[in-house]
């Protein structure tokens, strides 16, 4: 069997990335957006050329994918391009005419089993160890008894921090339109880079991928230690990749920001973010008279209740979510993953030139994917 193209919607990624990874492990060869986009290419690019080179196509079906546009035009080439559809059942949905006489994978039960079936189903078989052999009876040692280990909590990625499965509310009703109305969220645990991305860990991705550098590069590469600016929401998508991460959502991001407070206007609080946060200087087009001369190292200042430095002011932060200025009307409950789709990506944080109340946590912006400025810059989040 050739490459398998998996098509799927994105409030699905959780199950779609551990169901590629088991089936990568297992010798199945496939395409899947997060894990094979190549720097430099855009995403539609990508998925284009992916769609076109694979011979068949791994639909994923729930109600999101039922709903979302991009999975329905992605299943409308794959058909009329007569590729081997591989229905996968995520969920229980409304199954569309066209695939209701193909045979699909349930995995709405117990995933081991639907695993081993789905792998049957490629051709993939399973590895066989033979059983050791048997020895003889000895005599039975008394047993010792010892008192139970304490169970030892898993470290976090290096330069991340956990932070914890919880509701918090989101927004705010004293700010902009696009903040209200304040909502409950229930996030599950998830883990946030410690620090915005640095330029000196940036240049090692450039080296590594030679990607294309940002603007005032060597200028940048003066400061290592201050975060790397002039990236576009595409560029922060393709370190992320690089990295094994991804960009956090918008409602993780504003979780993090908070710092387990709740209803505060700042990470540490309501007090002035005077002395507490690098915002509030004039913006010059000139390198040396503003983002080089203002901007501050990537630990500067204290840290938030979950470990986490500048989660206001230095450089506006790249969220994975479209912008929608009405989306907290309908946001979901658990886990909001954004829009499906949009013009503008989100942007947290405030940064170097901005006003004091532009650092709030609850503050949201939103710039075009392909957009670079010396005031904006990411860091990354990880499944727990």
């Amino acid at each position: 069997m050739g490459k398998i193209f998996i098509s799927y919607a994105r409030k699905d990624e959780k199950f779609v990335l551990k169901l590629a990874a088991d089936l990568r492990a297992a010798g199945v060869d496939l395409w899947l957006d997060q894990l094979d986009i190549s720097p430099g290419m855009t995403w539609d690019e990508a998925v284009e050329a992916a769609l076109e080179a694979c011979p068949n196509f791994m639909i994923v079906l729930s109600e999101n994918a039922v709903a979302s546009r991009p999975v329905k035009d992605e299943l409308s080439f794959a058909l009329e391009e007569e590729k081997h559809i591989i229905p996968v059942l995520y969920r229980t949905c409304k199954i569309s005419f066209r695939l209701r006489r193909i045979q699909r994978s349930d995995f709405t039960g117990n995933y081991d089993p639907a695993l081993a079936a789905l792998l049957r189903t490629l051709g993939v078989k399973k590895k066989t160890t033979q059983p050791a052999p048997v020895k003889p009876a000895q005599e039975t040692p008394p047993v010792v008894v010892h008192p139970p280990k304490p169970e030892k909590k898993p470290e976090p990625p290096p330069g991340m921090v956990l932070i914890p499965g919880r509701e918090f509310l989101m927004g705010s009703n004293k700010g902009d339109g696009d903040e209200k109305p304040v909502h409950r969220v229930e996030l599950e645990a998830f883990y946030m880079d410690k620090y915005a991305v640095s330029v000196a860990v940036y240049a090692k991705f450039l080296a590594a991928k030679n990607y294309e550098k940002p603007d005032d590069w060597e200028k940048q590469l003066q400061r290592p230690d201050c975060p790397v600016v002039c990236v576009s929401w595409d560029d922060a998508q393709a370190f992320a990749a690089w990295a094994g991460k991804r960009l956090p959502t918008e409602a993780e991001w504003e979780c993090a920001a908070r710092g387990g407070l709740e209803g505060k206007e700042y990470p540490w609080g309501n007090e002035s973010p005077k002395g507490r946060a690098n915002y509030g200087h004039d913006w010059d087009a000139d390198w040396d008279k503003g983002a080089g001369k203002y901007l501050q190292a990537v630990n500067a200042f204290e840290q938030n209740g979950y470990g986490l430095y500048n989660m206001a002011g230095n450089v506006w932060e790249w969220c994975a979510d479209w912008y929608d200025e009405n989306y907290y009307k309908n946001s979901p409950l658990k886990n909001p993953q954004g829009p499906k789709e949009g013009v503008d990506r989100v942007l947290r944080g405030g940064s170097w030139s901005s006003f004091a109340r532009v650092a709030r946590a609850a503050c949201r912006l939103r710039y075009r994917p392909g957009n670079r400025n010396d005031f904006r810059g990411f860091r990354c989040a990880q499944f727990s």
